[in-house]
């Protein structure tokens, strides 16, 4: 079996240091975990996935190894911020488009950026995602798939 190589960095984004990690090549898959999580929960995976797929994993902002900048530590963020984080990440790696896969509050992260971001979404992938339609701006990407 090949072995696995990865690069992993600190991504310099506006609010944040967002923590990331990259193995495989192909169509590129962000994956997304939930709160209190890191990117650890998609070790299994990413090795199954990185032989056929450009895999990124992150860390949210405020999870994991990723951190906060101290001019923004006091302030209450959102999904929207978060999504954004992601596509900021996206733009350092020149990923003009992914995959997004889900889990959790990172379910709730790709409704998000997918909403914000149609051109940059090839695919979501959303696994236990708790939006509530009137609370998110992700509303009008659940009212497209409500009408189909």
């Amino acid at each position: 079996m090949e072995k696995m190589t990865c690069r992993q960095g600190m991504a310099d984004t506006p609010q944040v240091w967002i923590y990331y990690k990259e193995s495989g090549r192909g169509t590129p898959i962000l994956m997304l975990h939930g709160n209190a999580e890191t990117h650890l929960i998609f070790d299994y995976y990413e090795k199954k996935l990185s032989m056929k797929y450009r895999v990124i994993l992150m860390d949210s902002r405020a999870h994991g190894r990723s951190r906060i900048k101290p001019e923004y530590a006091e302030s209450e963020f959102t999904t929207t911020d978060m999504a954004r984080d992601a596509a900021a990440l996206l733009d350092i790696l020149h990923i003009p488009s992914c995959i997004l896969f889900g889990f959790s509050d990172g379910a709730n992260i790709a409704l998000e950026f997918a909403s914000l971001f149609p051109d940059r979404t090839r695919a979501v992938i959303a696994i236990s995602g708790n939006v509530a339609r009137h609370r998110s701006s992700a509303r009008s990407f659940l009212d497209f798939f409500i009408v189909i």
